[in-house]
């Protein structure tokens, strides 16, 4: 007999990126990540101490101050360099690739 995972039963978050989004949590990670790869969406900023707060750059500081998270583990906050670091967009480079004549002579 097969099991199925049943999410219905779970409260349902809301996506920092949309609103309109409601997703079960145990796919909250993998949304968030998809969501934030999105070209319409704004920036967001990481909270150090979980990564799965995402919040506005107006809201950030103020989050840090007082994010549940904070006292678990040996949480510290960063230096601002690894904080830029850390939110900074990602970019992609393209690779140029040499195309190379192939020699089928022996």
């Amino acid at each position: 007999m097969a099991t199925f995972n049943d999410d219905s039963h779970m409260a349902l978050k809301e996506c920092p990126y949309n609103p309109d989004h409601k997703v079960a949590p145990t796919k909250y990670p993998l949304h968030v990540a998809k969501c934030a790869r999105s070209f319409e969406t704004p920036m967001l900023k990481t909270c150090i101490y979980h990564a799965g707060h995402r919040l506005p750059p107006n809201q950030y500081y103020k989050h840090l101050e007082t994010c549940s998270y904070k006292s678990v583990g040996n949480a510290k906050p960063l230096d601002q360099e690894k904080e830029r670091r850390m939110n900074k967009p990602l970019t992609t480079k393209v690779l140029e690739t040499q195309e190379e004549e192939e020699n089928w002579t022996f």
